[in-house]
Protein backbone atom coordinates (compact mmCIF):
# COMPACT_ATOMS: atom_id res chain seq x y z
CA UNK A 1 0.00 0.00 0.00
CA UNK A 2 1.26 3.51 -1.28
CA UNK A 3 0.56 7.02 0.73
CA UNK A 4 0.89 10.11 -0.65
CA UNK A 5 3.67 11.85 1.44
CA UNK A 6 1.54 14.98 2.05
CA UNK A 7 -1.94 12.36 3.34
CA UNK A 8 0.57 10.27 5.63
CA UNK A 9 2.28 13.72 7.31
CA UNK A 10 -1.27 15.16 7.94
CA UNK A 11 -2.33 12.08 9.29
CA UNK A 12 0.70 10.91 11.08
CA UNK A 13 0.51 15.16 12.90
CA UNK A 14 -3.25 14.70 13.76
CA UNK A 15 -2.47 11.15 15.82
CA UNK A 16 0.18 13.25 17.96
CA UNK A 17 -2.12 16.33 18.17
CA UNK A 18 -5.30 14.00 19.49
CA UNK A 19 -3.01 12.15 21.68
CA UNK A 20 -2.00 15.86 23.48
CA UNK A 21 1.22 17.17 21.37
CA UNK A 22 0.81 20.94 20.52
CA UNK A 23 1.21 21.33 16.86
CA UNK A 24 4.88 21.91 16.35
CA UNK A 25 5.81 19.02 18.38
CA UNK A 26 3.30 16.93 16.41
CA UNK A 27 4.52 18.88 13.40
CA UNK A 28 7.84 17.69 14.05
CA UNK A 29 7.23 14.03 15.25
CA UNK A 30 5.74 13.57 12.19
CA UNK A 31 8.19 15.23 9.84
CA UNK A 32 11.34 12.43 11.69
CA UNK A 33 8.95 9.78 11.20
CA UNK A 34 7.56 9.98 7.69
CA UNK A 35 11.34 10.99 6.69
CA UNK A 36 12.52 7.88 7.94
CA UNK A 37 10.11 6.36 5.25
CA UNK A 38 11.13 7.91 2.99
CA UNK A 39 14.60 7.43 3.22
CA UNK A 40 13.71 3.93 3.41
CA UNK A 41 14.27 2.87 7.07
CA UNK A 42 10.56 1.48 8.06
CA UNK A 43 11.78 0.60 11.32
CA UNK A 44 11.64 3.94 12.66
CA UNK A 45 9.46 5.54 10.55
CA UNK A 46 5.10 5.72 10.98
CA UNK A 47 5.61 2.08 12.26
CA UNK A 48 6.50 3.61 15.47
CA UNK A 49 3.19 5.72 16.12
CA UNK A 50 1.10 2.74 17.74
CA UNK A 51 4.05 2.88 20.56
CA UNK A 52 4.87 6.40 20.92
CA UNK A 53 0.90 6.84 21.48
CA UNK A 54 0.76 4.03 23.98
CA UNK A 55 3.90 5.35 25.90
CA UNK A 56 2.14 8.99 25.99
CA UNK A 57 -0.82 7.66 27.27
CA UNK A 58 0.62 5.63 30.24
CA UNK A 59 3.14 8.34 31.19
CA UNK A 60 6.38 7.22 29.75
CA UNK A 61 7.24 9.93 27.71
CA UNK A 62 5.81 13.54 28.13
CA UNK A 63 4.42 15.86 25.59
CA UNK A 64 6.03 19.47 24.69
CA UNK A 65 9.01 19.16 26.70
CA UNK A 66 12.23 21.50 26.75
CA UNK A 67 15.58 19.89 27.41
CA UNK A 68 17.07 21.62 30.88
CA UNK A 69 20.50 22.49 31.13
CA UNK A 70 22.55 20.24 33.97
CA UNK A 71 25.76 21.57 33.36
CA UNK A 72 27.39 24.37 30.60
CA UNK A 73 30.32 25.89 29.46
CA UNK A 74 31.79 27.11 26.54
CA UNK A 75 31.91 24.00 24.51
CA UNK A 76 30.20 21.35 26.59
CA UNK A 77 26.26 20.73 27.79
CA UNK A 78 25.16 18.29 29.40
CA UNK A 79 20.88 18.26 28.91
CA UNK A 80 18.31 16.39 30.58
CA UNK A 81 15.50 15.80 28.02
CA UNK A 82 13.00 15.15 31.21
CA UNK A 83 11.69 12.02 28.87
CA UNK A 84 10.10 14.35 26.19
CA UNK A 85 9.75 12.96 23.27
CA UNK A 86 13.08 12.69 21.07
CA UNK A 87 12.26 14.50 18.37
CA UNK A 88 12.06 16.88 20.45
CA UNK A 89 14.61 16.87 22.72
CA UNK A 90 16.92 15.14 20.33
CA UNK A 91 16.36 18.58 17.90
CA UNK A 92 17.05 20.97 20.85
CA UNK A 93 20.17 19.59 22.14
CA UNK A 94 21.49 19.27 18.08
CA UNK A 95 20.60 23.19 17.63
CA UNK A 96 22.78 23.67 20.95
CA UNK A 97 25.74 22.18 20.15
CA UNK A 98 25.68 23.13 16.61
CA UNK A 99 25.51 26.68 18.20
CA UNK A 100 28.37 25.76 20.48
CA UNK A 101 30.36 24.86 17.93
CA UNK A 102 30.23 27.87 15.55
CA UNK A 103 31.67 29.95 18.20
CA UNK A 104 34.23 27.63 19.16
CA UNK A 105 34.94 24.97 16.54
CA UNK A 106 33.80 22.20 18.22
CA UNK A 107 31.33 21.38 21.03
CA UNK A 108 30.42 18.31 22.99
CA UNK A 109 26.53 17.75 23.99
CA UNK A 110 25.57 15.28 26.31
CA UNK A 111 21.87 13.94 26.31
CA UNK A 112 20.20 12.36 29.32
CA UNK A 113 16.40 10.78 29.75
CA UNK A 114 15.45 11.14 26.42
CA UNK A 115 12.28 9.90 24.66
CA UNK A 116 13.17 7.27 21.86
CA UNK A 117 15.62 9.54 19.45
CA UNK A 118 14.31 7.62 16.51
CA UNK A 119 16.24 7.22 13.26
CA UNK A 120 20.01 8.34 14.19
CA UNK A 121 21.19 9.47 11.28
CA UNK A 122 18.59 11.93 10.70
CA UNK A 123 20.82 14.17 13.83
CA UNK A 124 24.13 13.52 11.72
CA UNK A 125 22.33 14.63 8.50
CA UNK A 126 20.43 17.51 10.94
CA UNK A 127 24.10 18.51 11.38
CA UNK A 128 25.78 17.98 8.37
CA UNK A 129 23.43 20.65 6.31
CA UNK A 130 24.76 23.25 9.34
CA UNK A 131 28.29 22.16 7.62
CA UNK A 132 29.35 20.29 11.03
CA UNK A 133 30.87 17.16 11.12
CA UNK A 134 29.29 15.06 13.78
CA UNK A 135 29.66 11.62 15.73
CA UNK A 136 27.06 10.44 17.87
CA UNK A 137 26.66 7.39 20.42
CA UNK A 138 23.54 6.30 21.52
CA UNK A 139 22.47 3.64 24.23
CA UNK A 140 18.92 2.46 25.42
CA UNK A 141 18.23 2.45 29.62
CA UNK A 142 15.51 -0.23 30.56
CA UNK A 143 12.99 -1.50 28.08
CA UNK A 144 15.09 -2.19 25.05
CA UNK A 145 17.47 -3.96 26.25
CA UNK A 146 18.05 -6.56 23.51
CA UNK A 147 21.67 -8.07 22.62
CA UNK A 148 23.52 -10.71 24.54
CA UNK A 149 27.51 -10.08 25.10
CA UNK A 150 29.42 -11.90 22.57
CA UNK A 151 29.20 -15.43 23.02
CA UNK A 152 25.94 -14.91 24.91
CA UNK A 153 22.66 -16.01 24.60
CA UNK A 154 20.98 -13.60 27.47
CA UNK A 155 19.77 -9.75 26.55
CA UNK A 156 22.04 -7.53 28.11
CA UNK A 157 22.11 -4.44 26.24
CA UNK A 158 20.35 -2.16 23.79
CA UNK A 159 20.80 -2.10 19.80
CA UNK A 160 23.40 0.93 21.05
CA UNK A 161 23.26 2.72 17.96
CA UNK A 162 26.36 4.77 16.50
CA UNK A 163 25.85 7.45 13.70
CA UNK A 164 28.56 10.06 12.01
CA UNK A 165 28.13 12.44 9.29
CA UNK A 166 30.55 14.52 7.15
CA UNK A 167 29.26 17.47 4.59
CA UNK A 168 30.76 17.04 1.46
CA UNK A 169 31.25 19.92 -0.83
CA UNK A 170 28.92 20.09 -3.92
CA UNK A 171 27.19 16.80 -2.69
CA UNK A 172 25.19 14.82 -0.49
CA UNK A 173 27.21 14.27 2.94
CA UNK A 174 28.34 11.33 4.18
CA UNK A 175 25.94 9.39 6.51
CA UNK A 176 26.71 6.71 8.89
CA UNK A 177 23.84 5.03 10.68
CA UNK A 178 24.06 1.96 12.08
CA UNK A 179 23.28 -0.08 15.08
CA UNK A 180 25.89 -2.45 16.55
CA UNK A 181 24.02 -5.40 16.64
CA UNK A 182 23.42 -7.56 13.70
CA UNK A 183 19.93 -5.58 13.21
CA UNK A 184 17.83 -3.10 14.59
CA UNK A 185 15.12 -4.56 16.25
CA UNK A 186 12.17 -2.26 14.55
CA UNK A 187 13.35 -4.17 11.33
CA UNK A 188 12.71 -7.28 13.28
CA UNK A 189 8.87 -5.70 13.87
CA UNK A 190 8.72 -5.06 10.43
CA UNK A 191 9.44 -8.33 9.26
CA UNK A 192 6.65 -9.58 11.52
CA UNK A 193 4.15 -7.05 10.41
CA UNK A 194 4.78 -8.01 6.99
CA UNK A 195 5.09 -11.88 7.36
CA UNK A 196 8.21 -12.11 6.21
CA UNK A 197 11.19 -13.81 7.77
CA UNK A 198 14.63 -11.81 9.70
CA UNK A 199 17.67 -12.52 7.73
CA UNK A 200 19.59 -15.13 8.43
CA UNK A 201 22.33 -15.30 11.58
CA UNK A 202 20.88 -12.03 13.23
CA UNK A 203 18.59 -13.19 15.86
CA UNK A 204 18.74 -16.72 18.26
CA UNK A 205 15.86 -17.91 19.87
CA UNK A 206 15.90 -18.45 23.98
CA UNK A 207 18.02 -21.33 23.96
CA UNK A 208 20.66 -19.68 21.79
CA UNK A 209 19.51 -21.50 18.96
CA UNK A 210 19.61 -19.23 15.07
CA UNK A 211 16.52 -18.42 14.03
CA UNK A 212 14.80 -16.47 11.16
CA UNK A 213 11.04 -16.29 12.80
CA UNK A 214 10.46 -12.97 14.03
CA UNK A 215 7.35 -14.36 16.57
CA UNK A 216 10.29 -16.44 18.04
CA UNK A 217 12.43 -13.45 18.89
CA UNK A 218 9.44 -11.58 20.05
CA UNK A 219 7.72 -15.23 22.26
CA UNK A 220 7.36 -16.09 25.64
CA UNK A 221 10.81 -16.48 27.07
CA UNK A 222 11.67 -14.17 24.34
CA UNK A 223 14.91 -14.47 21.96
CA UNK A 224 17.76 -11.82 21.29
CA UNK A 225 19.51 -10.02 18.71
CA UNK A 226 23.23 -11.40 17.89
CA UNK A 227 25.81 -8.12 18.28
CA UNK A 228 26.98 -7.42 14.31
CA UNK A 229 31.10 -8.82 13.94
CA UNK A 230 31.02 -10.96 17.00
CA UNK A 231 32.95 -9.67 20.11
CA UNK A 232 33.61 -6.54 17.20
CA UNK A 233 30.29 -5.42 17.22
CA UNK A 234 29.94 -6.26 21.15
CA UNK A 235 33.25 -3.89 21.80
CA UNK A 236 31.46 -0.76 19.93
CA UNK A 237 28.33 -1.44 22.04
CA UNK A 238 29.84 -1.55 25.23
CA UNK A 239 31.87 2.50 24.07
CA UNK A 240 28.58 3.45 23.46
CA UNK A 241 27.14 2.19 26.72
CA UNK A 242 29.65 4.05 28.80
CA UNK A 243 29.52 7.04 26.58
CA UNK A 244 26.08 7.51 25.56
CA UNK A 245 24.92 6.12 29.62
CA UNK A 246 27.17 6.42 32.14
CA UNK A 247 28.99 9.60 30.95
CA UNK A 248 25.84 11.56 29.84
CA UNK A 249 24.27 10.29 33.57
CA UNK A 250 21.29 8.94 31.84
CA UNK A 251 21.73 5.59 32.62
CA UNK A 252 23.20 2.02 31.76
CA UNK A 253 21.35 -1.09 31.07
CA UNK A 254 18.67 -1.46 33.83
CA UNK A 255 16.50 -4.33 33.33
CA UNK A 256 14.01 -3.28 36.27
CA UNK A 257 13.31 0.08 34.27
CA UNK A 258 10.02 0.31 32.38
CA UNK A 259 10.22 2.94 29.85
CA UNK A 260 11.96 3.51 27.00
CA UNK A 261 14.93 6.12 27.62
CA UNK A 262 17.48 7.54 25.12
CA UNK A 263 20.77 8.89 26.70
CA UNK A 264 23.27 10.37 23.71
CA UNK A 265 26.56 11.99 23.31
CA UNK A 266 27.35 14.02 20.65
CA UNK A 267 30.69 15.64 19.15
CA UNK A 268 30.57 18.28 16.78
CA UNK A 269 33.03 19.94 14.77
CA UNK A 270 33.07 23.03 12.74
CA UNK A 271 35.35 22.67 9.59
CA UNK A 272 35.35 26.14 8.93
CA UNK A 273 36.09 26.99 11.92
CA UNK A 274 38.57 24.61 12.73
CA UNK A 275 40.42 25.07 9.26
CA UNK A 276 40.63 21.20 9.01
CA UNK A 277 39.32 21.66 5.59
CA UNK A 278 41.93 23.84 4.17
CA UNK A 279 42.81 23.41 0.45
CA UNK A 280 45.48 20.62 0.35
CA UNK A 281 44.40 18.93 3.67
CA UNK A 282 43.79 14.93 3.55
CA UNK A 283 39.93 15.67 4.52
CA UNK A 284 39.44 18.44 1.98
CA UNK A 285 41.24 15.73 -0.50
CA UNK A 286 39.11 13.54 0.70
CA UNK A 287 35.89 15.48 0.53
CA UNK A 288 36.80 15.88 -3.08
CA UNK A 289 37.08 12.64 -3.39
CA UNK A 290 33.39 11.62 -2.49
CA UNK A 291 32.27 14.36 -4.23
CA UNK A 292 33.17 12.64 -7.39
CA UNK A 293 31.69 9.34 -6.38
CA UNK A 294 35.15 7.75 -6.40
CA UNK A 295 34.52 5.88 -3.06
CA UNK A 296 30.88 5.47 -3.56
CA UNK A 297 30.79 2.83 -6.78
CA UNK A 298 32.48 -0.11 -7.31
CA UNK A 299 32.40 -3.35 -9.00
CA UNK A 300 29.26 -5.62 -7.26
CA UNK A 301 30.18 -9.21 -5.51
CA UNK A 302 28.37 -11.56 -7.46
CA UNK A 303 24.31 -11.45 -6.68
CA UNK A 304 24.75 -7.73 -5.69
CA UNK A 305 23.57 -4.48 -7.20
CA UNK A 306 27.04 -2.18 -5.96
CA UNK A 307 24.60 0.32 -4.67
CA UNK A 308 25.47 -0.64 -1.11
CA UNK A 309 29.08 -0.77 -1.19
CA UNK A 310 29.59 1.30 1.53
CA UNK A 311 29.69 4.39 1.48
CA UNK A 312 25.83 3.90 -0.13
CA UNK A 313 23.42 6.31 -0.11
CA UNK A 314 19.67 4.97 -0.09
CA UNK A 315 17.77 6.18 -2.88
CA UNK A 316 14.49 8.20 -1.33
CA UNK A 317 10.95 6.85 -1.78
CA UNK A 318 8.53 9.61 -4.25
CA UNK A 319 6.42 11.75 -2.04
CA UNK A 320 3.93 11.20 -4.45
CA UNK A 321 3.63 7.90 -3.20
Amino acid sequence: MKIPYDRLRKLSTAIFAAAGCDQAEADRISHYLVEANLAGHDSHGVLRIPSYVDWLRTGKVHANKVIKIVFENEVIAVADGEFGFGQTVGEQAMKLGIAKSERHGVSVVALRNSGHLGQIGAWALMAAKANRISIHFVNTSGAGILVPPHGGISRRISANPIAAGIPIQNGSPLILDISTSTIAEGKIRLALNQGVPVPDHCIIDALGRPTNDPKVFYGNPPGAILPFGGHKGYGLAMIAEMLAGALTGSSCSNPSATRVVNGMLTIFLSPRRTRILRRGSTIHRLRQKLGENFARRGHPHAGGDGRKNPPATTPRRDRSG
